[in-house]
């Protein structure tokens, strides 16, 4: 998935992450609410999953490039 989240511009990878987000919130809500049997781990990886494809495509790529033009 990485990789593929990689390709996406950002307008597309915005759009990707705050469904993924929305759909984490929705799953911990409806558990939460007892309407379905599942959801708090899968809301919660929902939730966190996308601040980690954003960090590794954003923050440390731009930090690997800096550190390459200083050798």
């Amino acid at each position: 998935m990485q990789k593929w989240f990689n390709n996406l511009n950002l307008i597309s990878s915005i759009a990707i992450i705050a469904f993924m987000f929305f759909s984490g919130v929705y799953l911990i809500f409806l558990r939460h609410n007892d309407q379905i049997g599942f959801g708090y781990a899968i809301g919660l990886a929902l939730i966190i999953e996308p601040i980690i494809l954003m960090y590794k495509k954003y923050y440390r790529s731009s930090q690997n490039s800096m550190s390459d033009e200083e050798e």
